[in-house]
């Protein structure tokens, strides 16, 4: 049992520094573009953008949706409003971050 345990050992430690003593040409590329900070927010920044302006219509198309299909249900007619009151304030945050974001750089990094 003590001979097995040692071979297994043995195999765990000695055979990967050979492995990891021979020379590696492989390079790993950057996946993402960005080179600085910020170019990083930048990058986030609009694709939060993007999603918010994909997501934002079709959110109010789906409380137009709700809101057509209310039939009077008092209860229907105000849940469809706060679901367009609501894209359209997530749509706004999501335009004032990033304007936000471009001045609080610009104060920083002039």
């Amino acid at each position: 049992m003590k001979k097995i345990l040692l071979i297994i050992c043995i195999c765990l430690f000695v055979i990967p520094l050979c492995i990891f003593a021979a020379e590696s040409t492989a390079t790993i590329e950057n996946p993402i573009e960005a080179t600085t900070f910020t170019q990083l927010i930048d990058m986030i920044v609009k694709w939060i953008l993007d999603i918010a302006m994909v997501l934002a219509p079709l959110v109010i198309v789906y409380g137009g949706l709700t809101y057509m299909t209310a039939a009077g249900d008092t209860s229907k007619v105000s849940q469809a409003r706060k679901i367009i009151l609501y894209a359209v304030l997530g749509f706004i945050l999501a335009l004032l971050a990033s304007s936000l974001i471009n001045i609080f750089k610009d104060l920083v990094a002039p």
